[in-house]
């Protein structure tokens, strides 16, 4: 196992134009400090190295290492919510996915490294996949990701912070309740209307409730990198812990359908 590391508050003098175009990684050691958890460095890295062999779209890309990400990276979410400790990630281990996926004309913007959490190029694949799993389930992460509007509309406004808001949007978005699929544009409307909406406490207000006592046990172990490069994303079990109540997400989904309906119908008389 090795030490966690975070990146210190000056670290945005050695996140160079020069690094953000690719060149080399600087002496850091001035600009990083110790965290108290521990990591499996060699299993995080061989995964984004595997990834990085992958024959696959960004889309794809993103959707194949999210819940992966998740499962092999066994930290707290108060570890988790810590975004220097991400910076530090995304500078080292993770440079070459970051570069890979979003560079543009050779350049990496700065917030893919040093962002807020749903901005950083690699807390956006964790933390898509803690917001939108219920429990041990990771199905509807790779649906996210696949979708590059339903991830952004699910995963980037404020209401998105409660599970199961998410994963209602998702299953609006994608037709999973049984109504039709959502295009960018009436996702965009939805998003932008639940936003205005509400707030958390509204949403907490509706009866919804999480049990957010944390799987020790799960965290505590420190899977091999052969057990999270298997196709099956069914055969990985997250934490037992994190379940968004059925009743909650159904209740939030039949909302959200309607609110899309009566939007579109709107447009329509327009």
């Amino acid at each position: 196992m090795n030490t966690l590391h975070r990146a210190k508050g000056d670290i945005a003098a050695v996140l160079t134009p020069e690094f953000l175009r690719g060149g080399p990684l600087p002496d850091l050691t001035k600009h990083i400090e110790p965290v108290s958890e521990q990591w499996d460095e060699e299993v995080v890295r061989g995964l984004f190295e595997h990834a990085l062999l992958l024959e696959i779209d960004e889309k794809e890309l993103d959707a194949w290492l999210a819940p992966r990400l998740h499962y092999v990276f066994r930290v707290s979410r108060r570890t988790a919510s810590d975004r220097r400790i991400w910076t530090w990630l995304a500078m080292t281990v993770g440079r070459r996915y970051v570069i890979r996926r979003w560079a543009e004309d050779g350049k990496v913007t700065l917030m893919r490294y040093d962002g807020e959490l749903l901005r950083n190029a690699l807390s956006r694949l964790w933390w898509g996949a803690e917001l939108v799993r219920s429990g041990q389930g990771y199905e509807y992460v790779t649906m996210v990701f696949r979708n590059v509007r339903t991830a952004q509309f699910a995963l980037e406004l404020k209401y998105s912070w409660y599970r199961p808001a998410a994963i209602a949007f998702t299953r609006v978005a994608e037709g999973l309740d049984g109504g039709k699929v959502l295009n960018d544009e009436e996702k965009k409307n939805l998003s932008k209307t639940i936003n205005a909406y509400l707030s958390l406490t509204a949403l907490e207000a509706r009866g919804l409730y999480e049990d957010e006592t944390q799987d020790v046990e799960w965290r505590r172990y420190h899977p091999a990198l052969a057990e999270v490069l298997i196709d099956d994303i069914r055969k990985l079990q997250g934490p037992c812990d994190g379940f968004a109540s059925e009743q909650a997400v159904r209740d939030l989904e039949r909302w959200f359908r309607e609110t899309s309906d009566r939007l579109s119908l709107v447009a329509a008389s327009t």
